[in-house]
Protein backbone atom coordinates (compact mmCIF):
# COMPACT_ATOMS: atom_id res chain seq x y z
CA UNK A 1 0.00 0.00 0.00
CA UNK A 2 1.38 3.51 -0.43
CA UNK A 3 1.14 6.60 2.09
CA UNK A 4 -1.67 8.13 0.04
CA UNK A 5 -4.32 5.65 2.03
CA UNK A 6 -5.80 3.10 0.72
CA UNK A 7 -5.75 1.82 -2.58
CA UNK A 8 -4.99 -1.30 -0.56
CA UNK A 9 -2.68 -3.86 -1.72
CA UNK A 10 -0.52 -6.57 -0.80
CA UNK A 11 1.18 -9.22 -2.66
CA UNK A 12 2.73 -12.76 -2.94
CA UNK A 13 4.62 -15.00 -4.67
CA UNK A 14 5.21 -17.46 -7.77
CA UNK A 15 7.70 -18.99 -9.32
CA UNK A 16 11.27 -16.87 -8.45
CA UNK A 17 13.66 -15.07 -11.02
CA UNK A 18 17.00 -14.85 -10.98
CA UNK A 19 18.34 -12.37 -8.88
CA UNK A 20 15.89 -12.70 -6.42
CA UNK A 21 16.83 -13.80 -2.72
CA UNK A 22 14.99 -15.51 -0.84
CA UNK A 23 16.52 -17.97 1.72
CA UNK A 24 16.98 -17.41 5.19
CA UNK A 25 19.02 -19.31 7.12
CA UNK A 26 18.47 -21.00 10.52
CA UNK A 27 20.82 -18.87 13.35
CA UNK A 28 23.35 -20.84 14.71
CA UNK A 29 25.69 -21.43 17.45
CA UNK A 30 27.69 -18.03 17.71
CA UNK A 31 24.75 -15.64 17.67
CA UNK A 32 25.08 -14.01 20.92
CA UNK A 33 23.13 -11.25 23.13
CA UNK A 34 20.51 -13.13 24.22
CA UNK A 35 19.45 -14.55 27.80
CA UNK A 36 18.34 -18.29 28.26
CA UNK A 37 15.59 -17.32 30.19
CA UNK A 38 12.18 -19.26 29.15
CA UNK A 39 9.79 -17.59 27.28
CA UNK A 40 7.77 -14.51 29.04
CA UNK A 41 4.85 -13.92 26.73
CA UNK A 42 1.72 -13.10 27.56
CA UNK A 43 0.17 -16.89 27.53
CA UNK A 44 -3.43 -15.48 25.78
CA UNK A 45 -1.30 -14.93 22.51
CA UNK A 46 -0.08 -18.72 22.45
CA UNK A 47 -1.08 -20.14 20.02
CA UNK A 48 -4.63 -22.63 20.57
CA UNK A 49 -4.55 -25.00 17.17
CA UNK A 50 -7.60 -27.04 16.85
CA UNK A 51 -7.01 -30.75 15.44
CA UNK A 52 -5.71 -30.93 12.45
CA UNK A 53 -4.38 -26.80 11.90
CA UNK A 54 -1.29 -26.69 9.56
CA UNK A 55 0.17 -24.46 7.95
CA UNK A 56 0.95 -23.49 4.13
CA UNK A 57 4.28 -21.79 3.19
CA UNK A 58 4.90 -19.92 -0.43
CA UNK A 59 8.61 -18.97 -1.49
CA UNK A 60 8.03 -16.71 -4.67
CA UNK A 61 6.74 -14.12 -6.29
CA UNK A 62 3.26 -11.98 -5.74
CA UNK A 63 1.10 -9.24 -6.67
CA UNK A 64 -2.02 -7.73 -4.55
CA UNK A 65 -4.29 -5.21 -6.25
CA UNK A 66 -6.98 -3.84 -5.05
CA UNK A 67 -10.13 -5.87 -5.85
CA UNK A 68 -9.61 -9.49 -6.12
CA UNK A 69 -9.71 -9.95 -9.92
CA UNK A 70 -12.21 -12.19 -11.68
CA UNK A 71 -11.58 -16.13 -11.80
CA UNK A 72 -11.54 -15.45 -15.80
CA UNK A 73 -8.37 -13.32 -15.09
CA UNK A 74 -6.90 -15.14 -12.40
CA UNK A 75 -6.48 -17.61 -14.84
CA UNK A 76 -5.36 -15.77 -17.64
CA UNK A 77 -2.61 -14.55 -14.74
CA UNK A 78 -1.33 -18.01 -15.19
CA UNK A 79 0.99 -16.07 -17.47
CA UNK A 80 2.50 -14.29 -15.21
CA UNK A 81 5.66 -14.77 -12.58
CA UNK A 82 3.28 -14.46 -10.26
CA UNK A 83 1.33 -17.29 -8.10
CA UNK A 84 0.02 -15.69 -5.13
CA UNK A 85 -1.87 -12.68 -4.66
CA UNK A 86 -2.57 -10.44 -1.37
CA UNK A 87 -6.30 -10.30 -1.11
CA UNK A 88 -7.94 -7.51 1.28
CA UNK A 89 -10.48 -9.71 3.53
CA UNK A 90 -11.62 -7.41 6.45
CA UNK A 91 -11.12 -3.83 7.61
CA UNK A 92 -13.21 -0.62 7.56
CA UNK A 93 -10.98 0.76 5.06
CA UNK A 94 -10.44 -1.61 2.34
CA UNK A 95 -10.52 1.09 -0.75
CA UNK A 96 -12.40 -1.56 -3.15
CA UNK A 97 -15.50 -3.50 -2.99
CA UNK A 98 -15.00 -6.96 -2.79
CA UNK A 99 -17.54 -8.46 -5.50
CA UNK A 100 -15.57 -11.25 -6.81
CA UNK A 101 -14.13 -12.27 -3.10
CA UNK A 102 -16.24 -15.47 -2.18
CA UNK A 103 -15.51 -19.09 -0.99
CA UNK A 104 -16.25 -20.32 -4.11
CA UNK A 105 -13.72 -18.17 -5.64
CA UNK A 106 -10.82 -19.25 -2.98
CA UNK A 107 -11.70 -22.71 -3.97
CA UNK A 108 -11.58 -22.04 -7.63
CA UNK A 109 -8.17 -20.13 -7.46
CA UNK A 110 -6.41 -22.11 -4.95
CA UNK A 111 -7.41 -25.34 -7.32
CA UNK A 112 -5.27 -23.25 -10.03
CA UNK A 113 -2.36 -23.11 -7.68
CA UNK A 114 -2.88 -20.00 -6.47
CA UNK A 115 -1.51 -19.32 -3.05
CA UNK A 116 -3.70 -16.50 -1.09
CA UNK A 117 -1.89 -14.25 1.32
CA UNK A 118 -5.05 -12.50 3.32
CA UNK A 119 -5.01 -8.65 4.74
CA UNK A 120 -7.02 -7.28 7.66
CA UNK A 121 -7.00 -2.90 6.55
CA UNK A 122 -8.33 -1.90 9.81
CA UNK A 123 -7.52 1.34 12.23
CA UNK A 124 -4.46 3.37 11.91
CA UNK A 125 -2.20 4.83 14.02
CA UNK A 126 -3.85 7.57 16.47
CA UNK A 127 -1.53 10.01 14.76
CA UNK A 128 -2.53 10.13 11.52
CA UNK A 129 -5.59 11.79 9.56
CA UNK A 130 -7.17 8.40 8.60
CA UNK A 131 -11.23 8.36 9.32
CA UNK A 132 -10.38 5.09 11.06
CA UNK A 133 -8.05 5.37 14.38
CA UNK A 134 -6.33 3.68 16.98
CA UNK A 135 -6.85 5.06 20.12
CA UNK A 136 -4.46 6.70 22.42
CA UNK A 137 -5.49 4.93 25.35
CA UNK A 138 -2.82 1.86 25.27
CA UNK A 139 -5.43 -0.42 27.21
CA UNK A 140 -7.94 0.20 24.58
CA UNK A 141 -5.91 0.27 21.84
CA UNK A 142 -5.57 -3.47 22.84
CA UNK A 143 -9.11 -4.30 23.13
CA UNK A 144 -9.44 -2.43 19.60
CA UNK A 145 -6.54 -4.83 17.78
CA UNK A 146 -8.34 -8.00 19.42
CA UNK A 147 -11.93 -6.89 17.88
CA UNK A 148 -10.19 -6.36 14.29
CA UNK A 149 -8.09 -10.16 14.92
CA UNK A 150 -11.63 -11.55 15.49
CA UNK A 151 -13.27 -9.43 12.77
CA UNK A 152 -10.34 -10.68 10.36
CA UNK A 153 -10.66 -14.19 11.81
CA UNK A 154 -14.29 -14.40 11.28
CA UNK A 155 -14.00 -13.17 8.00
CA UNK A 156 -11.42 -15.98 6.94
CA UNK A 157 -13.32 -18.68 7.83
CA UNK A 158 -16.77 -17.48 5.94
CA UNK A 159 -13.73 -17.45 2.78
CA UNK A 160 -12.42 -21.12 3.50
CA UNK A 161 -9.13 -19.94 5.09
CA UNK A 162 -8.25 -22.16 7.66
CA UNK A 163 -6.70 -22.37 11.40
CA UNK A 164 -2.39 -22.52 10.62
CA UNK A 165 -3.53 -19.57 7.85
CA UNK A 166 -1.48 -16.06 7.98
CA UNK A 167 -3.24 -13.09 8.54
CA UNK A 168 -1.69 -9.82 7.83
CA UNK A 169 -2.70 -6.39 9.27
CA UNK A 170 -1.64 -3.16 7.08
CA UNK A 171 -0.02 -0.31 9.34
CA UNK A 172 0.26 2.38 6.85
CA UNK A 173 2.98 4.95 7.74
CA UNK A 174 3.04 7.40 11.19
CA UNK A 175 5.38 9.51 12.98
CA UNK A 176 7.61 7.18 14.62
CA UNK A 177 9.42 10.36 16.74
CA UNK A 178 6.02 10.41 18.18
CA UNK A 179 6.94 7.48 20.56
CA UNK A 180 3.31 7.64 22.62
CA UNK A 181 1.71 6.95 19.00
CA UNK A 182 4.19 3.97 18.59
CA UNK A 183 2.92 2.42 21.77
CA UNK A 184 -0.48 2.98 20.83
CA UNK A 185 0.27 0.89 17.81
CA UNK A 186 2.23 -1.73 19.34
CA UNK A 187 -0.60 -1.81 21.89
CA UNK A 188 -3.15 -2.74 18.77
CA UNK A 189 -0.66 -5.37 17.28
CA UNK A 190 -0.09 -7.05 20.72
CA UNK A 191 -4.12 -7.39 20.21
CA UNK A 192 -3.99 -8.02 16.85
CA UNK A 193 -1.53 -10.99 17.35
CA UNK A 194 -3.71 -12.07 20.85
CA UNK A 195 -7.19 -12.52 18.58
CA UNK A 196 -5.49 -14.87 15.82
CA UNK A 197 -3.82 -16.65 18.11
CA UNK A 198 -6.43 -17.75 20.62
CA UNK A 199 -8.26 -18.84 17.07
CA UNK A 200 -5.55 -20.74 16.11
CA UNK A 201 -4.19 -18.70 13.10
CA UNK A 202 -0.86 -16.71 12.60
CA UNK A 203 -0.18 -12.92 13.04
CA UNK A 204 1.15 -10.76 10.12
CA UNK A 205 1.78 -7.40 9.78
CA UNK A 206 2.35 -4.65 7.46
CA UNK A 207 4.02 -2.05 6.70
CA UNK A 208 6.87 0.50 6.07
CA UNK A 209 10.66 0.06 6.90
CA UNK A 210 10.35 3.29 8.97
CA UNK A 211 8.50 3.62 10.94
CA UNK A 212 6.57 -0.04 11.62
CA UNK A 213 9.46 -2.60 10.79
CA UNK A 214 11.87 -0.23 12.57
CA UNK A 215 9.38 -0.19 15.71
CA UNK A 216 8.87 -3.90 16.08
CA UNK A 217 12.61 -4.94 15.29
CA UNK A 218 13.24 -2.59 18.64
CA UNK A 219 10.78 -4.59 20.30
CA UNK A 220 11.99 -7.68 19.08
CA UNK A 221 15.42 -6.70 20.18
CA UNK A 222 14.50 -5.91 23.81
CA UNK A 223 12.34 -8.91 24.13
CA UNK A 224 15.66 -11.37 23.25
CA UNK A 225 17.58 -9.51 25.97
CA UNK A 226 15.12 -10.25 28.67
CA UNK A 227 13.62 -6.94 29.39
CA UNK A 228 10.83 -6.79 27.09
CA UNK A 229 7.91 -5.95 28.82
CA UNK A 230 5.51 -8.58 30.24
CA UNK A 231 2.46 -9.56 27.51
CA UNK A 232 4.18 -8.04 24.95
CA UNK A 233 3.06 -10.34 21.74
CA UNK A 234 5.27 -10.43 18.72
CA UNK A 235 3.64 -10.83 14.97
CA UNK A 236 4.68 -13.85 13.63
CA UNK A 237 5.18 -12.60 9.76
CA UNK A 238 6.84 -9.36 8.45
CA UNK A 239 5.97 -8.02 5.48
CA UNK A 240 7.67 -5.23 4.87
CA UNK A 241 7.14 -1.79 2.26
CA UNK A 242 9.71 -0.76 0.76
CA UNK A 243 9.47 0.34 -2.89
CA UNK A 244 13.11 0.22 -3.67
CA UNK A 245 12.68 -2.18 -6.23
CA UNK A 246 14.93 -4.65 -5.10
CA UNK A 247 13.53 -8.26 -4.05
CA UNK A 248 15.12 -9.28 -1.64
CA UNK A 249 14.27 -10.96 1.67
CA UNK A 250 17.98 -10.11 3.38
CA UNK A 251 19.56 -7.70 4.26
CA UNK A 252 17.09 -5.01 5.01
CA UNK A 253 18.12 -1.74 7.06
CA UNK A 254 18.25 -2.00 10.92
CA UNK A 255 17.28 -5.70 10.40
CA UNK A 256 19.07 -8.45 11.42
CA UNK A 257 19.36 -11.81 9.74
CA UNK A 258 18.06 -13.56 12.99
CA UNK A 259 15.03 -11.68 13.08
CA UNK A 260 11.76 -13.18 11.12
CA UNK A 261 14.17 -15.50 9.57
CA UNK A 262 12.28 -19.15 9.66
CA UNK A 263 10.27 -18.43 6.11
CA UNK A 264 8.45 -15.19 7.95
CA UNK A 265 9.00 -12.19 5.86
CA UNK A 266 7.53 -10.31 2.65
CA UNK A 267 9.04 -7.82 0.92
CA UNK A 268 6.95 -5.43 -1.28
CA UNK A 269 9.35 -4.22 -3.56
CA UNK A 270 7.74 -2.11 -6.06
CA UNK A 271 4.60 0.37 -5.86
CA UNK A 272 1.59 1.30 -8.27
CA UNK A 273 2.45 -0.21 -11.93
CA UNK A 274 0.24 -1.59 -15.38
CA UNK A 275 0.96 -5.08 -15.74
CA UNK A 276 -0.39 -7.66 -18.33
CA UNK A 277 -0.48 -11.10 -18.83
CA UNK A 278 -2.64 -13.55 -21.02
CA UNK A 279 -3.97 -10.18 -22.54
CA UNK A 280 -5.32 -8.40 -19.44
CA UNK A 281 -4.08 -5.36 -17.85
CA UNK A 282 -4.15 -4.91 -14.04
CA UNK A 283 -2.81 -2.50 -11.63
CA UNK A 284 -0.80 -3.79 -9.11
CA UNK A 285 1.75 -3.84 -6.44
CA UNK A 286 4.96 -6.29 -6.73
CA UNK A 287 6.41 -8.32 -3.46
CA UNK A 288 8.45 -11.19 -2.85
CA UNK A 289 7.67 -13.60 -0.14
CA UNK A 290 8.82 -16.26 2.08
CA UNK A 291 6.39 -16.57 4.61
CA UNK A 292 3.21 -18.30 5.77
CA UNK A 293 -0.17 -17.57 4.03
CA UNK A 294 -3.55 -19.09 3.23
CA UNK A 295 -4.48 -22.69 4.29
CA UNK A 296 -7.27 -23.64 2.25
CA UNK A 297 -9.14 -27.45 1.82
CA UNK A 298 -9.01 -29.17 -1.41
CA UNK A 299 -12.14 -31.12 -2.13
CA UNK A 300 -11.69 -34.45 -3.94
CA UNK A 301 -14.04 -37.08 -4.89
CA UNK A 302 -13.56 -40.64 -2.81
CA UNK A 303 -13.35 -44.01 -4.05
CA UNK A 304 -15.94 -46.45 -2.51
CA UNK A 305 -15.42 -48.11 0.75
CA UNK A 306 -12.05 -46.46 1.86
CA UNK A 307 -11.89 -45.93 5.57
CA UNK A 308 -10.49 -42.31 6.79
CA UNK A 309 -8.53 -43.02 10.13
CA UNK A 310 -7.71 -40.46 13.58
CA UNK A 311 -4.14 -41.69 13.74
CA UNK A 312 -1.53 -43.30 11.57
CA UNK A 313 0.68 -45.81 13.29
CA UNK A 314 3.08 -48.83 12.00
CA UNK A 315 0.56 -51.43 12.33
CA UNK A 316 -2.43 -48.91 10.35
CA UNK A 317 -4.34 -50.24 13.06
CA UNK A 318 -6.73 -46.93 13.98
CA UNK A 319 -10.15 -47.42 13.49
CA UNK A 320 -11.64 -45.83 10.40
CA UNK A 321 -15.08 -44.31 9.05
CA UNK A 322 -16.05 -44.04 5.59
CA UNK A 323 -15.89 -40.50 4.24
CA UNK A 324 -18.93 -40.28 1.78
CA UNK A 325 -18.55 -38.73 -2.06
CA UNK A 326 -16.26 -35.93 -1.09
CA UNK A 327 -13.48 -35.01 1.07
CA UNK A 328 -11.71 -32.14 1.77
CA UNK A 329 -7.56 -32.75 1.61
CA UNK A 330 -5.70 -30.18 3.64
CA UNK A 331 -1.92 -31.21 3.44
CA UNK A 332 -0.06 -34.21 3.11
CA UNK A 333 2.23 -36.14 5.08
CA UNK A 334 5.88 -38.38 4.30
CA UNK A 335 6.38 -40.98 6.51
CA UNK A 336 9.53 -42.94 6.17
CA UNK A 337 8.22 -45.98 7.26
CA UNK A 338 7.59 -48.03 3.89
CA UNK A 339 4.60 -49.44 5.38
CA UNK A 340 2.90 -46.45 5.86
CA UNK A 341 3.80 -44.10 2.81
CA UNK A 342 2.28 -41.05 2.51
CA UNK A 343 -1.01 -39.81 3.60
CA UNK A 344 -3.26 -36.88 3.40
CA UNK A 345 -4.71 -34.86 6.67
CA UNK A 346 -8.35 -33.81 5.82
CA UNK A 347 -10.06 -30.65 7.17
CA UNK A 348 -11.68 -32.00 9.94
CA UNK A 349 -8.49 -33.99 11.08
CA UNK A 350 -8.61 -37.51 10.03
CA UNK A 351 -6.15 -39.04 7.76
CA UNK A 352 -6.73 -41.28 4.37
CA UNK A 353 -3.23 -42.97 2.59
CA UNK A 354 -2.37 -41.63 -0.60
CA UNK A 355 -2.54 -44.99 -1.73
CA UNK A 356 -6.44 -45.02 -1.55
CA UNK A 357 -6.64 -41.69 -3.97
CA UNK A 358 -4.52 -43.78 -6.65
CA UNK A 359 -5.63 -42.88 -10.25
CA UNK A 360 -7.96 -39.92 -8.78
CA UNK A 361 -7.84 -37.41 -11.84
CA UNK A 362 -8.34 -34.41 -9.08
CA UNK A 363 -5.83 -35.45 -6.84
CA UNK A 364 -3.50 -36.02 -9.63
CA UNK A 365 -3.82 -32.82 -11.15
CA UNK A 366 -3.78 -31.00 -7.84
CA UNK A 367 -1.20 -32.87 -6.28
CA UNK A 368 1.70 -30.55 -6.37
CA UNK A 369 -0.45 -27.41 -4.57
CA UNK A 370 -1.29 -29.50 -1.28
CA UNK A 371 1.28 -28.60 1.08
CA UNK A 372 3.12 -30.57 3.71
CA UNK A 373 1.53 -30.87 6.65
CA UNK A 374 3.43 -28.52 9.80
CA UNK A 375 2.71 -26.84 12.51
CA UNK A 376 4.05 -23.57 13.28
CA UNK A 377 4.95 -22.90 17.00
CA UNK A 378 6.77 -19.53 18.11
CA UNK A 379 10.48 -19.88 20.01
CA UNK A 380 10.39 -18.15 23.43
CA UNK A 381 12.97 -15.03 23.83
CA UNK A 382 16.27 -15.88 24.42
CA UNK A 383 18.40 -18.69 22.62
CA UNK A 384 16.92 -21.88 22.54
CA UNK A 385 19.22 -25.31 21.34
CA UNK A 386 18.32 -27.78 18.85
CA UNK A 387 18.97 -31.32 18.99
CA UNK A 388 19.90 -33.99 16.50
CA UNK A 389 17.90 -36.45 18.28
CA UNK A 390 14.54 -35.88 21.29
CA UNK A 391 16.74 -35.68 24.38
CA UNK A 392 18.99 -32.99 26.07
CA UNK A 393 22.13 -35.17 25.74
CA UNK A 394 21.56 -35.01 21.82
CA UNK A 395 24.23 -32.83 19.82
CA UNK A 396 23.06 -29.34 19.11
CA UNK A 397 23.85 -29.01 15.52
CA UNK A 398 22.49 -24.89 15.87
CA UNK A 399 20.14 -22.74 17.97
CA UNK A 400 16.87 -20.43 17.47
CA UNK A 401 16.67 -17.00 18.28
CA UNK A 402 13.92 -16.10 19.96
CA UNK A 403 10.57 -14.83 17.95
CA UNK A 404 11.82 -17.69 14.93
CA UNK A 405 8.89 -19.87 13.82
CA UNK A 406 9.46 -23.24 14.15
CA UNK A 407 7.67 -26.12 11.31
CA UNK A 408 6.70 -29.08 13.02
CA UNK A 409 5.74 -32.31 12.17
CA UNK A 410 5.36 -34.75 14.53
CA UNK A 411 6.23 -34.63 18.82
CA UNK A 412 6.57 -37.62 21.11
CA UNK A 413 7.16 -37.72 24.77
CA UNK A 414 10.46 -37.57 25.87
CA UNK A 415 12.31 -36.03 29.64
CA UNK A 416 12.63 -32.40 29.25
CA UNK A 417 14.48 -30.89 32.22
CA UNK A 418 14.52 -34.42 34.30
CA UNK A 419 10.52 -34.36 33.60
CA UNK A 420 8.12 -35.85 31.30
CA UNK A 421 7.23 -33.42 28.64
CA UNK A 422 7.43 -33.76 24.64
CA UNK A 423 10.09 -33.25 21.99
CA UNK A 424 9.17 -31.69 18.59
CA UNK A 425 10.78 -32.58 15.23
CA UNK A 426 11.20 -29.87 12.84
CA UNK A 427 11.06 -30.43 9.18
CA UNK A 428 15.04 -30.08 9.22
CA UNK A 429 14.68 -33.43 10.91
CA UNK A 430 16.42 -31.55 14.22
CA UNK A 431 14.30 -31.39 17.22
CA UNK A 432 13.31 -28.74 19.76
CA UNK A 433 11.78 -29.10 23.19
CA UNK A 434 8.08 -27.99 23.77
CA UNK A 435 9.42 -26.16 27.34
CA UNK A 436 11.39 -23.69 24.67
CA UNK A 437 8.29 -22.71 22.75
CA UNK A 438 5.40 -20.24 22.92
CA UNK A 439 2.37 -22.96 23.67
CA UNK A 440 -0.38 -23.08 26.70
CA UNK A 441 0.96 -25.61 28.29
CA UNK A 442 4.61 -26.80 28.56
CA UNK A 443 4.79 -30.30 29.03
CA UNK A 444 1.74 -31.08 27.06
CA UNK A 445 1.13 -32.72 23.62
CA UNK A 446 -0.89 -30.65 21.27
CA UNK A 447 -3.79 -31.90 19.40
CA UNK A 448 -2.51 -30.47 16.13
CA UNK A 449 0.53 -32.24 15.78
CA UNK A 450 0.89 -35.92 14.86
CA UNK A 451 2.51 -38.27 17.54
CA UNK A 452 6.30 -39.15 15.40
CA UNK A 453 5.70 -43.30 14.37
CA UNK A 454 9.03 -43.60 16.22
CA UNK A 455 11.86 -40.79 16.11
CA UNK A 456 12.90 -41.12 13.28
CA UNK A 457 9.51 -41.30 11.68
CA UNK A 458 8.94 -38.54 9.45
CA UNK A 459 10.59 -36.91 6.39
Amino acid sequence: MSEQPLRTRRARLGRVTAGITLALSVVTAGVVGFSANRADADPNGELKYPAGATATRFTGQAFDTCAAPSVSTMRSWLDSPYRAIGIYISGKLRACRQPNLTASWVREVSAMGWKLIPIDVGRQAPCTKFSLRISSNSSEARQQGIAAGRTAVSAARALGILPGSALYSDIENYDSRDKICSGDVHAYLNGWTRALHSAGYLSGVYGNLQPLVDDLVDAQRTANSGKGREGTIRPDMLWNAEWDRTPKLTGWSGVESHLWAAQQRIKQYRGDHRATYGGVSLTIDSNVVDAAVATVAYSVATPTGVDLVSKVAPSEAAAGRNPGARLDLVCVTHFAISSLGAWYQTADATWIPQAALAGNSTVARIADRIPTCATPYQVGPGLKPLRSAPTETADSPGTLAGGTVTWIVCEQPGTVGGAPGFWQRLETGQWVSGVDLLRSSDRADSPAIPACPFPAGLT
